[in-house]
């Protein structure tokens, strides 16, 4: 298990895609911002990505505070 694991919302597959993508801390998935990290996913992966939902589910971003 890596920290994104200890995100709100990130669960193992979640966090396997971020992983297979180049984002292996919660401070890259920051920066990087959710909608460049989802289409990274679709390209890389080719499916849909629970981090859209995420996001839709809360009506924010879980992974910036404020």
């Amino acid at each position: 298990m890596s920290e994104l694991s200890k995100l709100p919302n990130v669960g193992k597959v979640l966090e396997e895609n971020l992983l297979a993508v180049g984002i292996e801390t919660p401070e890259q998935l920051r920066e990087i911002g959710v909608e460049e990290a989802f289409r990274r996913i679709r390209i890389e992966r080719g499916s849909r990505c629970l981090l859209a939902h995420a996001v839709r589910d809360t009506g924010r971003n879980p992974w910036h505070s404020g």
